[in-house]
């Protein structure tokens, strides 16, 4: 198994490498999926609400860009 400093590394590494846009959907897409697996803990939180935070963190990650990507 892979030491976890090492795997950070890793995660990192593959992170920075990915494109501007790919990034961005991929922070989009994890913050809707997380926002729905904690969903039943909030009852008032529904797939709408979840999508919405996808696309704007998407968005947002997209625009402007926290890791200076070209």
């Amino acid at each position: 198994m892979m030491e976890t400093p090492q795997f950070y590394i890793r995660l990192e590494e593959w992170a920075q490498a990915m494109s501007r846009s790919g990034f961005a959907l991929l922070v989009g897409v994890g913050s809707a999926v997380g926002l729905l697996v904690v969903s039943p803990i909030f009852n008032d939180i529904g797939i709408l609400n979840a999508v919405s935070l996808g696309i704007m963190m998407a968005v947002v990650y997209y625009a402007f860009d926290p890791l200076n990507k070209g």
